[in-house]
């Protein structure tokens, strides 16, 4: 199965997003004084931002197959795309770009659904 919409480009800048995200957390959660911590909470609201224009960036049907492949990535109905699809279809609104930028392991939930799918994404 490949997805119509979701395009490897628009994946990768998500997953580049994602990686900024992460990065900035391991750096607050090893800053030690007040002026380094607030640099890097700083640093982490920048990229929490970057990630959400990103999301919000990608038209909604590339949001719609990215929200299943996510949902497969995080073992949701057996990591069957084709269900995670049809249901991803229903739930999508205007408040699915945050409840994507809040999954704190989005890469991970990406990249799993990646290899649980075994998907081609158009270039």
């Amino acid at each position: 199965m490949n997805f119509q919409h979701l395009t490897r480009d628009q994946l990768t800048r998500v997953l580049d997003a994602c990686e900024a995200v992460e990065n900035s957390r391991t750096i607050t959660s090893l800053s030690t004084d007040d002026e380094s911590s607030s640099h890097t909470s700083a640093s982490h609201d920048t990229a929490s931002k970057q990630l959400s224009a990103t999301l919000a960036s990608i038209p909604d049907p590339a949001i719609i197959e990215l929200q299943a492949l996510v949902w497969a990535g995080r073992g949701d109905f057996n990591g069957n795309l084709g269900e995670n699809l049809d249901y991803s279809k229903t739930r999508f609104d205007s408040t699915t770009f945050e409840y994507l930028a809040s999954k704190t392991p989005l890469k991970e939930y990406i990249e799993n659904g990646l290899r649980t799918t075994n998907l081609t994404l158009q270039d």
